[in-house]
C-alpha cells in the first residue's frame, strides 16, 4: 500500500475513533503563557550595533508583529562596563535600536543588557571574528539554452583555512547588473544591490555544509580540513531577462561566531522540516538569557567576477 495512503487512512481512522470516543464537551482549563521577547541582534565590525526587539506569536495567529519601542538597550565591554546605550529608530521598516557612530571590534567580547517594563533583565553575550578572505572566485561552463533567456553555470570559490583554530563559515552568492537597461515590460531595472543567486547544488567533500535559509548559500565549519584550502563548487541557473548580460558575480565569506553557525543552522533545519509532520523536531538554538533570539557577530570579505559567455 502507499506509504502516503496509508498515512492518510491511519489518520482519518483515528479521528473517527476519538469522535466516537468523545459523548460531552471537556473543557481545557489551559494557561496562557506571557509573550517573551524575541531578540535579533546580528552585527559586524565597522556596522553600527542593529538591534531588533518584537514579541513571539503563537504559530497560528495571523497578528502582525509587535515591535517593542519601549526597551533600555545598553551595549557593555566584557567586564560590565557600559559602552553605549542604543536610540530607538522607529521611522524604518523594521525599527531597531542603534547608536549610529558605535560600531563593535572584531574578537572583542560584548554584552548585551535590555531592560523592559514588565519583563525579567535580559542579557546575551556575543563577539565577531577576524576576517578569513575568499582565495579566489571564478564562473565556467556557462551555458546557453537557445529556447529560452536562461544559462547555466558553475561557480567555483576556495578559501585558504587558517590553521589550529575552529572556524565557522558562511558564504553568500549575489549578482549584480552592469548597467540600467529595458527589460521585455518596459521597465528599467538598475544595478542598486545585489540580488541573491539561487543555487541546485554544492559539490564538496566538506560533509558539515548545510544550505542557508535563502538558499543562495551554505554554512559549513573546517572541522574536517583544518588549516587546508577549502574549494566549493556550485551550480546555479540564471535568467538574462533579470541580470542583463555579462552580469557581476559577488561572494561574500561571512567568517561567523560558533552561536552565529548553531543558531542559522537550526533555523534552516526546522523550516525544512516545517511540511514534514513525522521528522524529529528541531529546537532553534538561543543564546538570549530571559529571552529568545540571537546577539552574534560575523566577519566578511568579498571578491567578484564578471560572467562571460
Amino acid at each position: 500500500m502507499n506509504k502516503y495512503l496509508f498515512y492518510s487512512i491511519f489518520t482519518y481512522g483515528l479521528a473517527l475513533l476519538l469522535c466516537m470516543a468523545c459523548e460531552e464537551p471537556v473543557n481545557l482549563d489551559i494557561e496562557s503563557v506571557a509573550p517573551k521577547v524575541v531578540v535579533n541582534g546580528i552585527f559586524t565590525p565597522n556596522h553600527p550595533f542593529q538591534i531588533t526587539l518584537s514579541k513571539n506569536k503563537d504559530l497560528l495567529s495571523n497578528d502582525s508583529t509587535a515591535f517593542i519601542a519601549n526597551a533600555k538597550v545598553k551595549i557593555l565591554d566584557s567586564q560590565g562596563a557600559l559602552l553605549n546605550e542604543l536610540i530607538y529608530q522607529e521611522n524604518q521598516v523594521i525599527p531597531y535600536y542603534e547608536f549610529e557612530d558605535f560600531q563593535p571590534e572584531a574578537q572583542k567580547d560584548y554584552q548585551l543588557s535590555i531592560e523592559i517594563p514588565g519583563y525579567p533583565m535580559i542579557y546575551a553575550t556575543g563577539s565577531a571574528p577576524s576576517s578569513v578572505p575568499i582565495q579566489s572566485l571564478r564562473t565556467e561552463e556557462v551555458s546557453i539554452d537557445s529556447n529560452s533567456t536562461l544559462y547555466s553555470l558553475k561557480i567555483n570559490t576556495s578559501i585558504l583555512d587558517p590553521i589550529q583554530e575552529q572556524n565557522y563559515y558562511h558564504l553568500q552568492l549575489y549578482y549584480q547588473q552592469v548597467a540600467s537597461r529595458s527589460t521585455s515590460n518596459g521597465l528599467v531595472n538598475k544595478p542598486d544591490s545585489f540580488i541573491p543567486i539561487p543555487i541546485r547544488n554544492t559539490n564538496s567533500p566538506n560533509t558539515t555544509i548545510i544550505a542557508d535559509i535563502n538558499s543562495n548559500g551554505v554554512l559549513f565549519t573546517d572541522e574536517q580540513q583544518d588549516g587546508e584550502q577549502l574549494n566549493l563548487e556550485f551550480q546555479a541557473v540564471l535568467d538574462r531577462e533579470f541580470t542583463g548580460e555579462n552580469p557581476q558575480v559577488i561572494g561574500e565569506l561571512r567568517t561567523i561566531s560558533k552561536d552565529y553557525y548553531l543558531y542559522y543552522t537550526s533555523l534552516t533545519r526546522q523550516l525544512e522540516n516545517k511540511d514534514r509532520p513525522f521528522a524529529e523536531p528541531v529546537i532553534v538554538f538561543n543564546n538570549i538569557e530571559n529571552g529568545l533570539g540571537i546577539f552574534a557577530g560575523f566577519n566578511h570579505r568579498r571578491d567578484s567576477v564578471f560572467i562571460t559567455q
